[in-house]
């Protein structure tokens, strides 16, 4: 028999998809004593937590949203009006802020934020593009309706360039109809949008954003690789090729195929088998995995493959909650 003779106990919260909720952030923050009820304060004395968030903040799409009516939510679809994605982004980016002040300050304060990548986010991210494409006023057109993207595209069908141009405009398309214009409109506007990410948050984005962490030999990341080929240690990301890249990226924030589905086509595919499951951890040298991206109507992280995968995508489930562990650390 052997007694552990040593370390700190560590929490993590994990935190999934919020698609702009606001206040779910801030009641399961209050929840887990990370916040001092009723302020934006960080509790002193959560001084050992890893603090996850697993991706797609931005883009409301309709879902319940806490701290909303029944009778306001219908008047927010009918109105389209803004929600919190912007101001999910702040409150990530203010607690970056004062956990970087309270380590400098305290040197036993060892909390941690981690802010993964989402495909919603990565989405947001490359739709700044469209500006090098189209002028503000045909962007708004386009925002409105967007049927308007089929003249627009006509407009510049004899330009050399058009087939990137239509190619383009479609995957800003693809962004707005997905939730895209509700976070458009959480930052005030095309133009304040733009600048934004062309600014002080569109920086912090760019520096903080990771594909996946591992947390106690666990997986933390938006999703995982439906191919083989990116089954690969997290900290070996930095080592693909160039070339490879955005296939990596793709396969981290896309992948379904773990519970039936193929991404690409929306259809019903085969899941891993527990031996490829199990064969991917080994290869990925992680214990389990952590994940969001797809939806679970519950409350509660769903365990699958015998609590070797958690989904943590329950937003829009009123209470929902976070994954949590509790763990020994022999340092950072």
């Amino acid at each position: 028999m052997s007694f552990y003779t040593g370390g700190k106990l560590r929490k993590v919260v994990a935190i999934g998809d919020l698609h702009g909720d606001y206040y779910r952030i801030l009641r399961i923050l209050e929840e887990q004593q990370i916040l001092i009820p009723g302020t934006l304060v960080w509790d002193p004395y959560s001084d050992n937590v890893d603090l996850v968030f697993i991706g797609d903040y931005v883009d409301w799409r309709g879902e319940f949203l806490e701290g909303i009516s029944d009778n306001d939510m219908e008047l927010a679809k009918e109105k389209s009006s803004p929600k919190g994605s912007y101001r999910v982004l702040w409150l990530i980016r203010f607690l970056f802020a004062t956990v970087e002040k309270l380590r400098r300050k305290n040197r036993g304060f060892a909390s941690r934020i981690f802010m993964l990548m989402g495909n919603h986010d990565d989405m947001m991210m490359e739709s700044l593009d469209i500006f090098k494409i189209l002028k503000e006023d045909e962007i708004e057109d386009i925002i409105n309706d967007t049927s308007n993207c089929y003249a627009v595209a006509q407009k510049y069908s004899d330009d050399p360039n058009s087939s990137k141009i239509i190619e383009s405009v479609m995957r800003f398309v693809n962004w707005v109809v997905q939730g895209g214009k509700e976070t458009i409109l959480s930052f005030g506007g095309l133009s304040e949008w733009r600048k934004s990410l062309e600014g002080d948050m569109g920086e912090f984005l760019n520096s903080h954003l990771k594909l996946g962490v591992v947390i106690n030999n666990r997986l933390y990341s938006h999703s995982i690789p439906d191919k083989k080929e990116f089954w690969i240690p997290i900290a070996n990301a930095g080592k693909i090729r160039c070339g490879e890249k955005h296939k990596l990226k793709e396969a981290f924030l896309w992948g379904r195929k773990v519970w039936g589905y193929d991404y690409t086509t929306g259809q019903r595919t085969k899941p891993f088998s527990p031996s490829q499951l199990n064969e991917m951890l080994r290869m990925m040298k992680v214990k389990g995995v952590v994940v969001g991206h797809t939806p679970v109507r519950q409350v509660y992280p769903q365990l699958s493959y015998e609590g070797l995968v958690v989904n943590i995508d329950v937003h829009g489930v009123p209470g929902s909650q976070p994954y949590v562990e509790i763990y020994y650390s022999s340092g950072e």
